[in-house]
Order: structure tokens, then sequence, then C-alpha cells
């Protein structure tokens, strides 16, 4: 072999080393402190549904991520007010009639966590 195809052979393989080490560090994925997690195939867009993933990092594999979930509490509230910042003449709260057709207003919040047993 002559000196021109020594070199060329040892670029191929510094390119090839490079790419190779930049796809085994994109195959690993990280699930914060209050997140759960289910691996999606971006490929196959397939779930995985036999195994739920707990904080932590993860080797998945090339084309595979996951679907996060919040394990923290959660709330839902169906309020008017400043905080929500919704402008609407009556405070956009929520309108229900009794059986004797006298009107009401309420406002709804509940919170939930994800139990992930």
């Amino acid at each position: 072999m002559n000196q021109y195809t020594i070199k060329w052979c040892g670029y191929f393989v510094l390119v090839c080393t490079i790419v190779g080490v930049g796809l085994y560090g994109g195959s690993f994925k990280t699930l914060g402190p209050n997140d759960a997690g289910l691996m999606y195939n971006t490929i196959t867009k397939q779930v995985t549904l036999t195994k739920i993933y707990t904080p932590g990092r993860y080797f998945l594999g090339l084309g595979r991520d996951f679907i996060k979930f919040p394990t923290g509490l959660q709330t839902i509230e169906w309020a008017g007010g400043a905080s929500t910042g919704l402008k609407c003449s009556d405070g956009c709260l929520m309108s229900v009639s009794t059986v004797d057709g006298l009107s009401m207003y309420l406002e709804v919040s509940f919170q939930f966590r994800l139990d992930i047993s």
C-alpha cells in the first residue's frame, strides 16, 4: 500500500469512530426525578406497555424515546380570576342549574397523582 491509501484509510476509520460514538451516545435517554415513562419506538410508532420506566438513565437504542408522565401531584382547576388569566364577565365560573331551576356558579378543583404500580 502506498502513503495515499494509508492516509485515506485512517480518515475513514476516524470518521467511522466519530459517527459510532455519536450514535451510541444518542441511544441513551433519561427520565427526570418526577417522571415515569413508557418506551416509544419512533420508527414503527409502537408503545411498549409491558414495562414502566422510573427516573434514571436508560440505554434504549436508536429510534426509541420515552413518553413521559408526571408522577407528582397534578391539579385540574375550573375557576375564573386573575390567577388563570381568563377575562370573562362572570369570571368563567361553571354554570349549573338545580332541579328547581335555580342557577349556581361553581369553582371546581381536584388533584391527582399517577400510580405507577
